[in-house]
């Protein structure tokens, strides 16, 4: 009989998130790894903790972490705005926005403003129906070549027309 130990740093991660996206060879995920046993003998209290990322594979770290995050690419860059604004650096500002954001799920984006000044909604606003690939290909082949275009079949699929 074979004994599973956990793996020291999966307290740290969110594991319904793996397999990890990130390819074999990249290092990202050993990065990860060190990142979190760091964490793990660093005694921080991860409540007061962020993970700041930016775009790309290594902006997606932070959704695999069980951390607060803060994603960038929705904020002011803080070399341009926040310091010459007097406002702080990165970290200041994510913890502003923490402590003004406001979870409205549903809210029409029209009505949600980015504002400094104000509470900041956030949440999931938009959930639209939209066609696949292959939905819009026949539509536009359809609106361009009319009773000229024969759709694709694919074998054991009916055909949008049919």
């Amino acid at each position: 009989m074979s004994i599973v130990r956990e793996n020291p740093v999966e307290k740290y991660l969110r594991m319904e998130r793996m397999p990890s996206i990130w390819c074999p060879g990249c290092g990202i995920g050993t990065t990860v790894n060190c990142f979190a046993r760091a964490l793990d003998g660093s005694g921080f209290d991860l409540d007061k903790v962020a993970i700041v990322s930016g775009i790309g594979c290594t902006g997606r770290v932070a959704g695999y972490l069980k951390l607060d995050s803060f994603h960038e690419i929705i904020a002011p860059c803080p070399t341009l705005y926040l310091r010459r604004n007097r406002l702080g650096e990165g970290l200041e500002e994510m913890k502003y926005y923490q402590e003004k954001s406001v979870i409205k799920n549903g809210a029409d984006p029209k009505d949600v403003a980015i504002d400094y000044r104000e509470e900041l909604i956030v949440g999931k606003f938009v959930d639209v129906e939209r066609p696949t690939l292959e939905e819009a290909m026949e539509k536009r082949m359809n609106e361009a070549l009319g009773a000229k275009y024969v759709p694709y079949k694919q074998p054991g699929k009916m055909s949008p027309r049919a």
